[in-house]
């Protein structure tokens, strides 16, 4: 494909762009479920941006919510609420002061997860 081809099918389609993530490792509170915690299913967990880009930077002054929640409303992915259900997905323990240093993900300690609620395709 030419250069100048890529530059214009680039300037068309990038402002139709409408990126979305969810933290997995570890997984965020309202992620949970989709790893097996027992935890209630939010399934907007790849929407948490403090409620879109004018509504944080314009009407709230660029704050947003603990969680990924907008500033001016109340919240739902913080500790104890709708989603939180006072679950603990993961923590990253202290740093090592070995002379090798563990991979990041090495630093994670996983909850165990029983059989009986782990996630199935139809989560997804």
């Amino acid at each position: 494909m030419s250069l100048g081809l890529y530059a214009i099918l680039l300037t068309v389609f990038l402002p139709r762009i409408a990126a979305h993530g969810r933290l997995i490792d570890p997984p965020s509170r309202a992620s949970a479920w989709r790893y097996g915690f027992d935890t209630p299913h939010n399934y907007n967990d790849h929407e948490l941006y403090c409620g879109g880009f004018t509504r944080q930077w314009v009407k709230n002054e660029g704050k947003c919510g603990v969680c990924g929640d907008a500033w001016d409303t109340k919240a739902s992915s913080s500790a104890n609420t709708l989603w939180a259900a006072s679950s603990t997905s993961a923590s990253n323990s202290p740093p090592t002061t070995s002379a090798t240093s563990p991979s990041p993900s090495a630093r994670i300690t996983r909850r165990p997860v029983s059989s009986a609620s782990t996630s199935t395709s139809s989560d997804w």
